[in-house]
């Protein structure tokens, strides 16, 4: 019995012995040699210096546009919708009206699509973006459309809101996602300020389906809407009052 727990007891200090001993291999593969450790270094510093300028822009966005400010698209939308109700294309005088109709054109035809199909003489009236097709005979209602002077008056004047448009869209703070709201209000605003009128009271030799010779600049058309609405106002019964 003595000999017995003597091996037992020596058993049990030489396992103590050997576990104290014994290494840990996950510690071992956790620490990495020093050449890759200096090689991931290297990579984390490329990589930080290849984000800077993506952060830096981030920063720039981030205080220019630090929320949603729904207030930029609201006054956007007050402006187009101020100019749609208080401008007034029409308002030109005989010698000024260009004609953009043709003899039995609807009232309809005329205030809606005659702007862009006035003038489609396609080779004649052919744009600089369409000079690689200038050998080429062709009747496409497309290139009809592009060609016409009241589709490129449409564009200069799409040209006036859309850039005003953009602006309140990086300043709103709102994605991507809401640029087309904002274009199609700038192609309604457009469209008003560029076609085609109709008036069948006119003498003999006055266009009654006519238009506008040329754009309107946006502070041309800001200025004969206020105009209008200062005139409005004037001869509203409430004005008379609070005079």
């Amino acid at each position: 019995r003595q000999h017995r727990s003597h091996f037992g007891s020596s058993c049990e200090s030489r396992c103590s012995t050997m576990a104290k001993k014994k290494v840990n291999p996950t510690a071992k593969a956790a620490a990495p040699p020093p050449a890759a450790a200096a090689t991931g270094g290297k990579k984390k510093a490329v990589k930080a210096a290849d984000e800077a300028p993506s952060g830096a822009a981030a920063g720039f966005f981030s205080r220019l546009r630090p929320r949603r400010r729904v207030w930029f698209f609201v006054a956007y939308a007050l402006m187009c919708a101020f100019v749609g109700i208080f401008l007034d294309p029409c308002q030109l005088k005989h010698k000024a009206r260009k004609d953009c109709g043709y003899p039995g054109i609807s009232p309809m035809t005329c205030r809606t699509v005659a702007n862009f199909f006035q003038g489609g003489k396609w080779m004649k009236q052919a744009k600089p973006y369409l000079a690689w097709q200038h050998d080429k005979i062709s009747t496409n209602l497309i290139q009809e459309i592009s060609s016409t002077p009241g589709t490129g008056k449409f564009v200069e004047s799409l040209g006036w809101y859309v850039g005003p448009g953009m602006a309140c869209w990086l300043l709103s703070g709102y994605p991507l996602a809401s640029i087309p709201t904002y274009v199609g209000l700038s192609s309604l605003v457009a469209w008003h300020t560029s076609k085609c009128c109709y008036d069948d009271g006119v003498p003999q030799g006055v266009p009654h389906c006519y238009c506008r010779n040329g754009a309107m600049r946006l502070d041309k058309v800001m200025t004969k809407a206020s105009k209008a609405a200062q005139d409005l106002w004037r001869s509203s019964t409430v004005a008379q009052l609070v005079r």
